[in-house]
């Protein structure tokens, strides 16, 4: 894949297949667009692009640009794009003179003039230029002009429920990983690295890896106890995740720590992906450190179950 900062092309792109969005979580609605993109590009000899945003415009916009929590970073949005097969990203800044653009502006000089769109794909809703003006509908009316087809991804749903990533972030604040991973058409996961921690847990016989460095940016699931597989040190183990401010020991900071199932070894300063499977149970206050190392046996048990 290549990638494109704002319109300074890394190469020229010939003839092309053209979608724009956040594709925040790239869930199976974002997917569909964008396994459409690449097939009609293969099927018609052109290339696909993708032009996508170095923040989300809700940030730029002030529409909870301190509060919105991202469900992909950068980072891991672009693997994804690459394994679907999108063959150009376009990562446009997204500041004050951009929202300003006239639609018709954009078409002309973005996707006709730099990208030679001759496909332009969109899902529902998606709306571009100054005022949100664009849309399918204009898209359609400058398409016998420029020489492009103009064509729409309807509204998806799963379980009657319209996929989004609003809707998305709504379940993994309340916990609800499963439901997430139903819209997401994956496991929603949480990278970091190993931190330093209390070491409570190691008196209970449930070490625990404390993870930090988190992007300031992506959204942490609601606090809870829940089944997870965790990727450190080149290799995969299963394990349970306590998100929260482990009220029964008095604690006073929100904390993320994960027991492994299996691994004996000290990862301090290593790398780590949490991927969330079940939650198990809120977060309780037990009566003492004693019923709660109880709690904690009964939870690997079912942990174990739940994960296989």
């Amino acid at each position: 894949m290549i990638i494109h900062h704002n319109l300074q092309l890394t190469v020229p792109v010939k003839q092309s297949v053209v979608t724009m969005g956040s594709f925040d979580g790239v869930h199976l609605g974002h997917r569909k667009i964008l396994e459409k993109v690449v097939s009609v590009a293969e099927n018609s000899g052109l290339e696909s692009v993708l032009i996508t945003f170095s923040q989300h415009p809700r940030k730029v916009l002030g529409k909870q640009a301190e509060s919105l929590k991202m469900l992909t970073t950068a980072e891991e949005r672009r693997g994804i794009f690459e394994e679907i097969g999108i063959r150009h990203l376009v990562c446009l800044t997204f500041d004050a003179d951009l929202a300003a653009m006239e639609a018709e502006d954009f078409i002309r000089n973005v996707f006709i003039n730099h990208l030679n769109a001759r496909y332009i794909i969109t899902g529902y809703g998606h709306r571009f230029g100054k005022g949100g003006r664009g849309d399918h509908e204009l898209l359609e009316h400058y398409a016998g002009i420029y020489g492009y087809t103009a064509e729409l991804i309807p509204m998806q749903d799963i379980e009657q429920n319209m996929i989004s990533s609003t809707l998305i972030r709504k379940l993994l604040n309340e916990g609800d990983v499963a439901g997430a991973r139903a819209h997401l058409g994956y496991s929603y996961r949480l990278s970091g690295m190993v931190t330093g921690g209390s070491r409570i847990g190691q008196t209970l016989g449930f070490p625990t890896a404390n993870i930090g460095d988190i992007h300031p940016e992506k959204l942490t699931p609601g606090d809870g106890v829940y089944a997870v597989k965790v990727l450190i040190h080149n290799g995969m183990y299963k394990g349970m995740m306590n998100i929260g401010y482990r009220p029964t020991v008095n604690g006073n900071d929100r904390t993320l720590e994960v027991h492994l199932f299996g691994f004996d070894r000290d990862a301090y300063g290593e790398p780590i992906t949490v991927i969330f499977e079940h939650r198990l149970r809120p977060e309780m206050k037990f009566g003492s450190v004693e019923e709660l190392r109880k709690q904690l046996i009964r939870d690997k048990s079912e942990a174990e179950r739940l994960l296989g």
